[in-house]
């Protein structure tokens, strides 16, 4: 039974490499141990299709938790862009980005599949921003395809945050669940939320990146 289970890892892993919605499901399942459903794979395909989706579904319907997985995986894949995640408050987006930290820091099912990304804690490794290093691309084309980016790996804020203002987004930039309670009922809350998109938050975004909104 051991040696089945490291046989399908090791199968799980290989199709990992690859960059299609099955390689975010078998990423899924090999390194958050989730399988996705159907209309979770009808959202990865606009993601990865598309520059700007907003995907709006009931609460528990794994928004957040498709979203995890798919950064974490386009990470692995593309770990010299910058991605950031915003939600309504600090606590939430710092939530997500750990989880997505943690898992490349200690998961040794992250390790089969992207061995040769890991963290570069001489760079920063914390709340400030999570930088991780290719460490199988050459030092030299490595320095090369990173001398023009100033943002860590990974970002996260909330609504209104210092941490956001002036970012470069080049990979993934997630919006989740920017409207709570608090504004939706308030006017002048909701209002702020709308003009922190439009004046801040969109401007984040290169022309290579992708943004998902999740609401």
């Amino acid at each position: 039974a051991e040696w089945g289970s490291e046989f399908t890892d090791a199968l799980l892993a290989a199709s990992s490499h690859a960059f299609n919605v099955q390689a975010v499901c078998d990423f899924a399942e090999l390194v958050f141990n989730v399988k996705l459903a159907k209309h979770h794979k009808k959202w990865i395909a606009e993601v990865l299709e598309n520059k700007r989706v907003a995907i709006v579904a009931p609460p528990e319907s794994a928004k957040t938790t498709v979203s995890i997985i798919l950064i974490a995986f386009w990470i692995g894949h593309f770990p010299h862009t910058t991605n950031l995640i915003a939600s309504a408050g600090d606590s939430l987006a710092m939530s997500i980005a750990q989880t997505i930290a943690h898992v490349i820091e200690f998961s040794p099912k992250w390790k089969k599949a992207f061995p040769n990304v890991v963290p570069s804690k001489e760079k920063g490794w914390s709340r400030d921003g999570w930088e991780v290093v290719d460490t199988a691309a050459d030092p030299v084309e490595w320095e090369k395809l990173t001398a023009a980016k100033k943002d860590p790996t990974l970002l996260a804020g909330g609504v209104g945050s210092a941490t956001i203002n002036g970012r470069r987004v080049t990979g993934i930039l997630l919006a989740d669940d920017l409207h709570d309670r608090k504004s939706k009922e308030s006017d002048t809350i909701c209002q702020q939320t709308v003009d922190f998109v439009k004046d801040t938050l969109l401007r984040r975004a290169t022309t290579s990146a992708h943004v998902v909104f999740n609401q």
